[in-house]
Parts: C-alpha cells; sequence; structure tokens
C-alpha cells in the first residue's frame, strides 16, 4: 500500500497555475477545500510516479507536452494532450460516474497533512 501526503493551502500549484499538483507520493493542493474527483486525479498521478518511476514518469510528461507545443498547440490544449493527465481525467470522470451510481458515497483516502 502507497502512503500518499496531501498538503493544502501549498504555495506550488499556484505557480504553476493549477488547483493541485503531485511530485511522487504526496499531493499539494492550492487551498484548503478540494473534491474526491481531484483527489482521485492526483492520485492517480501518484500511481503513475510508482509504477513509472521518477525519471521516466518526468520525461514522459515533458515529451508529450513539449510534441503539443510543437505541433502549434497552445499551452492549455498541450497539457490536456498529455498522456498521464489524459489518464489521469479519465480515472476522475469514471470516480464521478461511481459516485453517481452510489449515491454520492465518499471515497476511501486517508490524509496525511
Amino acid at each position: 500500500m502507497t502512503t500518499i501526503t496531501v498538503k493544502t493551502r501549498h504555495w506550488l500549484p499556484r505557480l504553476c497555475g493549477a488547483d493541485a499538483m503531485t511530485i511522487g507520493k504526496t499531493i499539494y493542493i492550492k487551498g484548503l477545500l478540494y473534491t474526491d474527483r481531484l483527489l482521485v486525479h492526483e492520485c492517480q498521478h501518484v500511481k503513475q510516479w510508482v509504477e513509472s518511476g521518477r525519471v521516466i514518469f518526468l520525461a514522459k510528461y515533458l515529451a508529450d507536452y513539449l510534441r503539443g507545443r510543437r505541433d502549434g498547440q497552445t499551452h492549455p490544449a498541450a497539457y490536456l494532450g498529455i498522456g498521464f493527465e489524459e489518464e489521469a481525467r479519465a480515472m476522475a470522470q469514471q470516480y464521478a460516474t461511481w459516485q453517481e451510481w452510489s449515491a454520492g458515497e465518499s471515497f476511501p483516502v486517508v490524509i496525511h497533512d
């Protein structure tokens, strides 16, 4: 089992213009409040980091982004086209569908802040 640390009210996501950011097994959230769906998205990134390893994760993430920019995409489009981001959005969407089906049950996660 992987222990995930969640740090709220953190400056790092603000620096990148994001609501949250994951580095390794730590999720940094811009504000104090967040949704289960955001946690699912970021937990998927933790899984990607763990399975790929730091170097491979960062290399693939950056290569996908730069490929999009090279192909003339705007920053937001290139970001959305990153394979790891597509995968995390899909997982968050699956969670949203499950939550509708399960009458709003919470996502089972322990947060270490």
